[in-house]
């Protein structure tokens, strides 16, 4: 938005992802969030691309990946898959 010099005004800000959802959904607006947030909510609510896209980096950082708690190695995997399919 800084990029395009676009000025936005708010009423509200909602930390909980699922709760934006529900509100648009609800017809309070629209969100403007990444994609891989939206995974499993596709067919709640119509999501339309952003032009031009935007991408940022997602940094992980491990002592020791194979001292990792399985819950943890599991999202190390799922980001590193998701990122690199």
């Amino acid at each position: 938005m800084e990029k395009l010099n676009l000025e936005v005004r708010t009423i509200c800000h909602v930390v909980d992802d699922k709760t934006t959802v529900e509100m648009v959904k609800s017809g309070f607006g629209f969100a403007i969030m990444p994609r891989l947030t939206m995974y499993g909510m596709e067919q709640e609510v119509k999501m339309l691309r952003i032009l031009p896209e935007g991408n940022r980096l997602i940094g992980v950082s491990v002592r020791d990946e194979q001292e990792l708690a399985p819950a943890v190695k599991k999202v190390f995997e799922y980001i590193r898959d998701y990122c690199y399919e």
